[in-house]
């Protein structure tokens, strides 16, 4: 049954959005995890992304959206 198993499946959590570059190659940058906030988060997200673009990697909020967060 289809509503069982998604109910069995984990939800996505705000704490799991990920605003980060690639450890391993330098053009590639993530901007996922954000489940059904997207719309909602999609000008907050654009911005911190464009900024980490720009090669400010030091921002409180850049850090906590961090991949390296996983590792």
């Amino acid at each position: 049954d289809l509503h069982v198993r998604s109910r069995r499946q984990r939800q996505m959590c705000i704490r799991d959005r990920v605003i980060s570059k690639s450890l391993k190659i330098d053009r590639v940058f993530y901007n996922c995890g954000h489940g059904h906030y997207g719309l909602t988060h999609a000008a907050t997200s654009a911005n911190l992304l464009c900024s980490l673009i720009e090669g400010e990697q030091n921002s409180a909020e850049i850090k906590a959206l961090s991949i390296d967060r996983f590792l």
